[in-house]
């Protein structure tokens, strides 16, 4: 199941229609009712009750609707935790390459050691979103 189909799913569940859906992705409808039959297969249940002009999720789409929802929001976090660590990461590469007082030793030990942490943090966080992505 791949971060890309669950987006997809979502999207036509808000819009209800197949069409909308493809034209918000910038997709073909065919492209998207091609994806999400694979994915109604990979689960092995329908998802969706196709009418005439409007599309319902069936019980097993409400369920994977909600866990959907849970998966690409922890991504989305995930992300933006990567993001500030980067940016912390950057800052400190930063004050550590033009010290105010280049004699401070103190300083530049402390703001190693926050460095290897964020570090430390940042391998891990990626680690945790690659388990999420596969």
């Amino acid at each position: 199941m791949e971060l890309r189909t669950l987006k997809y799913f979502l999207t036509v569940a808000r819009e209800e229609n197949f069409t909308r859906a493809a034209e918000l992705l910038h997709i073909t409808q065919p492209t998207l009712s091609r994806q999400l039959m694979q994915l109604e297969e990979e689960v092995g249940a329908q998802l969706f009750n196709r009418l005439s002009r409007k599309i319902t999720l069936t019980q097993a789409g409400l369920i994977l609707r909600r866990r959907a929802e849970e998966i690409v929001g922890l991504v989305q976090k995930t992300e933006k935790e990567i993001s500030r660590l980067e940016e912390e990461n950057d800052q400190l590469k930063e004050e550590m390459a033009l010290p105010e007082n280049a004699t401070n030793v103190a300083k530049l030990m402390e703001l190693n050691t926050k460095l290897e942490e964020n570090e430390a943090a940042l391998l891990e966080l990626y680690d945790k979103w690659e388990e999420l992505s596969e």
